[in-house]
């Protein structure tokens, strides 16, 4: 080595020695994110924490951190290894062998084996448990059976052949089955752990987790504290040591923290924030397609929308396009059927009046709103429900004038709370509600499934057999020719009946520091934290 070249490696390293120091002992500018704590910002607050319950998406989001399954969905809406580490598929397309990794363990340092996921396929199907998610598991053998307590929990097609091998038997071929099995609803949780706090087993000081990150702290509606998993099986993924949720009911004020820096990332922003947002932030803002749909619900099961040329008559009514254009600057897609854009491998179909002038359209909605018997003379009233947000009620009053102004149509907008307006969806009470759909995997089971008649999720109390079959026979069909066609089936029989009124297919608008890498919310509206990292150097942490 000459003397040159050695002078160099001197400077070099002596150069790294003084980086490394000041940024580990200078508080005052700033030193290397040891600490490596990261704040995301949210507007609402997970409603539980129980995998086999889950229901929302940001319940669903926070169970990415805290658990993980066979697989998952990453960053990109790819469905990767997590747990199993492989798997095997039998030649006749019905026996699933899973090969779990070797170092798995709970967040309490306990082993995790295959048993663990016998027990907790067993309880999403449990009708002791009744998980509205319960519908997941139903290509599994005698899960159908058991949800309707027909048949015991032991006997579901799920079961550990060693401490690492689990075999999982379908009652037949079922292309989706591995998304379905990302979905946080099929990840594992501890028996012991269960049957020791019952119903508080997911409280910050009883909840034991397999995922990144454990339960530290949970403030009800304020915050939610994760903290590193020191017994999860890949450290190397985790690049913080702490994650602070940051949960704020007024949008403006969480844009307020990001803007101060005491929020690295903020997930939910308003209709009414994007145009100031791109004034301050443009590279910052950043904009995804999501698979969801935003619906307003019929209960059609009670008059007056047990009235199929009513519900016609109000879904003709609505403009699209200029709820599109107004109220969403184009960054949504105007939605005529019941299946969000993105989804692969499908071609809408469109309603019979989706091409024509606007003024003939008109004409239908008034002349399907008179043969179901409503006039000048015998108007209609009615509620409309949706939860508190700019963008919501934006919709709310659009929709509500269209109506008046075509129709006739009388409709009071009831704001609530969201915990009240799920409450509301519980026990039926109500005639028009908002709620949207967002799909568990890239496909159109989630839309149709919902639909069916036996689903707890169906809101609406849609019933129709012939639709039930079509989605069950679509739901196996391995074939993409004859699986299109059905798709078409379904799609028409519901633009037919209208159960609920498609509006818009979704996209989701977050803010990201530029110090921030990898962060990247999937079609899924999901998240791992374990994809992501961060260039920042911090000083003292903020009151967040």
């Amino acid at each position: 080595m000459d003397e040159f070249t050695g002078l160099k490696k001197l400077v070099a390293f002596i150069c790294c020695f003084i980086i490394e120091f000041s940024y580990s002992f200078d508080d005052t500018y700033g030193k290397i994110n040891r600490t490596k704590e990261l704040n995301i910002g949210q507007t609402e607050f997970p409603s539980l924490l129980d995998p086999q319950k889950c229901k929302e998406n940001i319940c669903n989001v926070l169970i990415y951190q805290l658990f993980e399954g066979l697989v998952i969905s990453n960053g990109e809406g790819k469905i990767i290894p997590a747990n199993a580490e492989r798997w095997t598929l039998s030649s006749d397309g019905k026996t699933y062998t899973f090969y779990l990794r070797k170092n798995l363990k709970w967040s309490d340092g306990t082993k995790l084996t295959a048993n663990d996921y016998v027990y907790s396929m067993q309880r999403l199907v449990d009708p002791a448990v009744y998980s509205y998610q319960s519908y997941l598991s139903e290509f599994i053998k005698n899960s159908k059976e058991i949800i309707l307590g027909k048949m015991p929990i032991a006997s579901l097609g799920v079961r550990a052949l060693s401490e690492y091998i689990l075999e999982i038997n379908l009652t037949q071929p079922t292309p989706i089955f591995l998304e379905i099995l990302a979905v946080s609803n099929n990840f594992p949780v501890q028996k012991k752990n269960i049957e020791k706090f019952g119903s508080k087993f997911t409280l910050p000081e009883n909840l034991v987790t397999n995922g990144s990150y454990t339960l530290k702290k949970s403030n009800k509606s304020e915050k939610i504290i994760l903290e590193a998993n020191k017994h999860y099986w890949n450290q190397k993924a985790i690049n913080f040591e702490k994650i602070n949720y940051i949960f704020e009911k007024d949008p403006n004020t969480l844009i307020k923290l990001y803007q101060n820096g005491q929020l690295d990332i903020v997930t939910d922003i308003e209709l009414d924030q994007i145009k100031s947002i791109k004034n301050k932030f443009d590279s910052e803002l950043k904009t995804v397609s999501i698979l969801g749909c935003y619906f307003y619900t019929f209960n059609i099961q009670s008059p007056p929308f047990s009235n199929k040329k009513l519900r016609q008559a109000l879904n003709i009514a609505i403009d699209r396009e200029f709820i599109s254009q107004s109220l969403f600057n184009k960054t949504q897609i105007p939605l005529y059927d019941f299946l969000s854009y993105g989804l692969k491998n499908h071609d809408h179909t469109m309603p019979y009046w989706y091409y024509w002038s606007r003024e003939m359209q008109i004409k239908e909605a008034k002349r399907l709103y008179k043969d179901a018997g409503y006039n000048e003379n015998n108007q209609l009233n009615i509620y409309i429900h949706f939860n508190k947000a700019y963008m919501h009620r934006s919709i709310a009053i659009s929709i509500a004038s269209m109506w008046k102004q075509i129709l006739g149509i009388n409709a009071e907008l009831v704001e609530e709370e969201w915990d009240n307006l799920v409450e509301k969806e519980k026990l039926d009470n109500y005639q028009v509600i908002r709620m949207g759909v967002l799909a568990n995997i890239n496909d159109v089971y989630d839309f149709y499934n919902i639909l069916t008649s036996n689903n707890p999720l169906n809101n609406s109390n849609y019933k129709n057999k012939y639709y039930d079959k079509i989605v069950l026979d679509l739901m196996h069909e391995l074939d993409p020719k004859k699986r299109k066609e059905l798709i078409q089936q379904a799609s028409k029989i519901l633009l037919e009946d209208v159960p609920k009124i498609p509006i818009i297919s979704k996209s989701t608008n977050f803010l990201v520091k530029p110090y921030i890498q990898n962060f990247k919310i999937n079609p899924l509206q999901l998240y791992l934290l374990s994809e992501v990292s961060s260039i920042k150097a911090e000083g003292k942490l903020s009151k967040y």
